[in-house]
């Protein structure tokens, strides 16, 4: 599990987030299943936000790190698109208004559970974050998997940067306020790690102004 622990100041809440992923152990699992699991966990845990999603779009941990934030905040300020924290983690990732869009890319779909390996992330406190992982693997009969989100390759960056419309002018203006400026086909390791801080800022300012949305979808 990948853990990042957030302070908002202006509020003074602390909270924090786990990313995880797993190879389930049960024969069987439906959608209405699992969402019942985490209905039950989050009723128990109070505060607790737990969202399973399809990790392909995902450009790293800090990706759903940003999500996570501009979701909370977005219910402290009460300017959230959805009612559920969930589906709001989701609108946030996909950087969209769009409910059934951004679940379309982002959700989890049946075809993810038969391949029985799931990625989510966890919000709560940092002494129930643990705890809640470990209920999540003894509901579900599962083991951890390593998280591969942060592994950098130009593959990934390129889906993610044509999902997210970015285009190469974008990029190159961000990496010159960097002092860079690269745009190779066969970028070297020191520039992908340009390529993708670049790319996550752009996915970040996304997210800023979708909080900027105060149209709430019942």
């Amino acid at each position: 599990m990948i853990i990042k622990s957030i302070l908002i100041n202006e509020i003074d809440l602390k909270y924090s987030i786990g990313i995880s992923k797993i190879q389930l152990g049960l024969n069987s699992l439906s959608l209405e299943d699992l969402f019942k699991l985490i209905e039950g966990i989050q009723k128990d845990k109070k505060g607790s936000m737990i969202q399973f999603f399809n990790d392909e779009l995902i450009l790293n941990s800090e990706h759903v790190f940003n999500a996570c934030y501009f979701t909370i905040k977005a219910f402290i300020n009460g300017i959230n698109i959805s009612n559920k924290k969930n589906l709001e983690f989701i609108l946030y990732l996909a950087t969209k208004r769009q409910i059934k869009q951004s679940l379309n890319h982002f959700g989890l779909k049946s075809m993810r559970l038969s391949n029985k390996k799931l990625t989510y992330c966890i919000i709560s406190s940092s002494t129930e974050l643990s705890l809640i992982d470990e209920i999540i693997l003894q509901k579900l009969n599962a083991k951890r998997l390593t998280l591969d989100l942060n592994k950098n390759n130009y593959d990934k960056f390129k889906r993610v940067k044509d999902y997210f419309q970015i285009s190469d002018n974008q990029i190159s203006v961000v990496l010159k306020t960097y002092g860079l400026n690269l745009l190779s086909k066969a970028p070297t390791k020191e520039d992908l790690i340009n390529l993708y801080k670049v790319l996550n800022d752009l996915i970040c300012e996304k997210m800023a102004l979708l909080s900027l949305e105060k149209i709430k979808i019942n």
